[in-house]
Parts: structure tokens; sequence; C-alpha cells
């Protein structure tokens, strides 16, 4: 059996695995608790709703193929907020839903306290920039900023911030 326990950025917080447990097992319980983070439902839930003919079909597809659609994937919650998710594989699929549960159960004082969850991160938009024109004639490569000089460029100017 292999248990994980990811943020609620999806950041893994901890692994613990069983010595004998199959290795196929690490990511696709990693997987599960990525699943359940991302998506704010239990894996268990999704697993009719990705069916054929279904509104979810395909889903498992999506984010590198790291959505998993079978039971052992559950949210933690704290005021109604989730804070993460864990995630649990190695056994039958009714086994890891009801290993999963318990680990709910388990790490419910752990939830409860504030420092378990990452802090919103809010994302802002950096400045502006515009290429001046090159100048007629300029020797000089234009200069990526990031990764250097481009080649084939014939302006020296890399630009002006705006804003």
């Amino acid at each position: 059996m292999n248990v994980a326990v990811v943020d609620n950025r999806r950041n893994l917080k901890t692994f613990a695995r069983v010595e004998d447990a199959g290795l196929g097992s690490i990511d696709i319980v990693i997987d599960k608790a990525f699943t359940s983070a991302s998506f704010l439902v239990s894996t268990q839930d999704l697993t009719d709703m990705a069916q054929p003919g279904k509104p979810l079909f395909g889903l498992n597809t999506t984010n590198d193929g790291r959505v998993v659609i079978f039971a052992g994937g559950i949210p933690l919650m704290r005021d109604g907020e989730v804070v993460g998710a864990i995630g649990v594989s190695g056994g039958t699929v009714d086994q890891d839903q009801e290993v999963a549960e318990a680990g709910v159960e388990a790490l419910q004082p752990l939830v409860t306290d504030v420092r378990f969850s990452a802090p919103p991160q809010h994302f802002t938009a950096g400045p502006i920039i515009r290429r001046r024109r090159p100048r007629a004639g300029s020797p000089e490569p234009l200069a990526n900023p990031v990764s250097g000089p481009v080649r084939g460029s014939t302006s020296g100017r890399v630009g002006e911030r705006v804003g």
C-alpha cells in the first residue's frame, strides 16, 4: 500500500510506502491525490462521470495523463474548503478507497491546523516590454534579456518598459 498527501496547490507533502507495495502504484497514488486536489472531488466520484457518453469522458487524458478516474483519492476539507488531498493505491479499488477514507479521518486534526495548506497564490502580470524598431545599419545583434543575443537580427536594442 502507498499513501500520498498533497496540499491545496497539489504539492506533495508526504508519501509513505509499505515495503512490498508495488512500484507501479507510486505514481498512481500521487496522481490520485493530485486529481482530488485539482478537481475538488473524490476520484471515486469521477469514475461514473468520466465513462464513454458521460460529460467528463476523456478527463483522464488531460494534465499530461495525471488524472485518475478510479477510487482512492479524497480531498481534505477545512471549513468547506479543500486544503489538500490524500491518495491511496496498492490494494483493490475498494481497499484503496477504504484506506483513503480512514486516512481522511486520521488526518482531520492536522487538516484543521491552518499551517497545513499553502497560502493562496496570486499571480500578477509583469511589465509589458515593447521592442524598439531596429536602427538601420546597426551591427549589434538583438539581445534577449533571458537567453542572450538572437542570431540574424540587426538591432542592438532590447526594448523599453511600458507601464
